[in-house]
């Protein structure tokens, strides 16, 4: 017996699947993306329905409106003969319209307008500070002052997550840096709040993924320790060689940073790179030239320090250790490093100032089982170490293609090479000792530079279902 014949039919209207079969991962994060988006819309729009009665405050119009009044305002009591108190009230009223307008037009999605009124609060704010200590007698000084301004800026930049007072705050920070290059050098306590400040900072630059804010950050962290260690040696409270070891640190901390939100997907962070290597190999070479010349006027007082800075010297290069080896952790995170790796870049790092600080040791130590001179074999071992560095990231920017770093990797590697050739000290004993720290410097680069290519599938995988699901 023979069936029926049965009849398809083409139904397009009808698919098999919701989601297409190609990008499902990519239709999935844009469906969730445009979720978020009307779900924040519908809570906005049930928030300013539950106000009832004061919806009028909560109105983008009403809320311009007084803004704009209160700049007026201000500026009409700024600019006349009116009394101090009236000044002050004029700048509260528009610190807060800013602040409210800043709120309201967030919520109504409007960016330029919340920046700028956040713009004009930050500056009533300054002018807040500025009449209370001509008028009232405040007793804050202009440093202070700036170090107000820039916890103030940092603290709404944190509560609001807004860029433009994180840049504010950076702003009033490197303008702070800047005056230490001028002037005496006098220690003060307020410097103690220097360090949380440009952590958090940093923290918060990256958090929002600005590269402008991040380069700022650097900029303003080499200005405040260049700026205070230069006071420092000036007025003979540090010496030059801990001072070049010290920049030596914290070029090794930004560069391994760096490294480590290049990992985290910021595409920004090859310039960071290529600066901070070359400041931390610039050290190195700044401190084989005392290895080759102790006897010069310029390090007469290397290892002569004022009791104070040599404890904040040991501070800083303390923290500095432990947070490279922070930085390694993230590394680690994202599958770039192993914790043998970690142990050993932090070690790497660590020696030199453990070097400085145990000289004495080291060289009877050096001497005694080498059965040369510190001064100037030591310069070998640095020369091996520089030229190994140098080699490593030259051919490691070519592979990654980025040229520029690689020729600044040559360019590092050809100033060693001059100042070795040119020293009047490389004997049969010292190539010896040059090549055994270039080969052992060579083997330990790459071990730091290994990547273990297992748990990055694991975690692409991870990430892969959390999208999938």
């Amino acid at each position: 017996m023979m069936r029926p014949a049965q009849t398809y039919v083409a139904n397009d209207n009808d698919p098999p699947m919701i989601a297409p079969l190609g990008d499902a991962v990519g239709f999935r994060s844009f469906v969730v993306e445009k979720q978020r988006e009307y779900q924040a819309q519908q809570n906005a729009q049930t928030r300013r329905s539950q106000l009832g009665p004061w919806r009028i405050f909560h109105s983008l119009k009403a809320a311009t409106l007084i803004w704009l009044l209160a700049l007026v305002g201000a500026s009409v009591t700024a600019l006349s003969d009116m009394t101090p108190g009236y000044k002050v009230l004029g700048w509260m009223a528009a610190i807060w319209s800013g602040l409210w307008l800043t709120f309201v037009a967030s919520d109504y999605k409007k960016p330029r307008l919340s920046e700028l009124s956040l713009l004009s609060a930050i500056a009533g704010f300054s002018a807040l500070i500025v009449t209370a200590v001509t008028h009232f007698g405040l007793p804050i000084s202009f440093l202070s002052g700036l170090c107000l301004f820039a916890l103030a800026t940092l603290f709404i930049a944190l509560l609001l997550n807004t860029h433009i007072a994180l840049l504010t705050s950076i702003a009033a920070s490197l303008l702070w840096a800047g005056l230490h290059f001028d002037g005496a050098f006098n220690l003060s306590p307020i410097y103690a709040v220097v360090p949380l400040l440009l952590i958090a900072q940093t923290a918060i630059a990256f958090r929002q993924d600005s590269s402008l804010a991040l380069s700022l950050c650097a900029l303003v962290s080499y200005a405040w320790l260049g700026g205070l260690g230069y006071q420092a040696y000036l007025s003979g409270q540090l010496s030059p060689l801990y001072l070049i070891v010290g920049i030596f640190l914290f070029a090794t901390l930004h560069f391994r940073v760096a490294k480590a939100a290049e990992d985290r997907n910021l595409s920004t962070m090859a310039g960071h790179i290529g600066l901070a290597w070359t400041i931390a190999s610039l050290a190195l070479l700044g401190l084989q030239l005392f290895f080759i010349h102790p006897e010069d006027f310029f390090w007469s007082s290397a290892y002569e320090n004022a009791p104070l800075i040599q404890a904040i010297w040991v501070t800083f290069a303390g923290v500095t250790a432990l947070l490279i080896a922070i930085a390694g952790i993230i590394r680690r995170r994202h599958a770039r490093m192993f914790m043998s790796s970690i142990i050993l870049m932090t070690t790497c790092a660590a020696i030199v100032p453990v070097t400085l600080w145990y000289h004495d040791l080291i060289q009877t130590q050096f001497e005694a089982m080498t059965l040369m001179p510190a001064f100037p074999s030591m310069t070998a071992i640095l020369g091996g170490t520089v030229l190994a560095s140098a080699i490593f990231f030259s051919l490691n920017n070519i592979r990654r293609g980025r040229f520029f770093l690689s020729l600044l990797g040559l360019g590092i590697g050809g100033l060693q090479a001059q100042l070795l050739i040119t020293s009047e000290f490389m004997w049969l004993e010292n190539l010896i000792l040059l090549g055994t720290s270039f080969f052992v410097s060579l083997c330990v680069i790459t071990m730091l530079g290994h990547v273990n290519e297992t748990p990055d599938f694991y975690v692409d995988m991870q990430q892969f279902e959390a999208v999938r699901i």
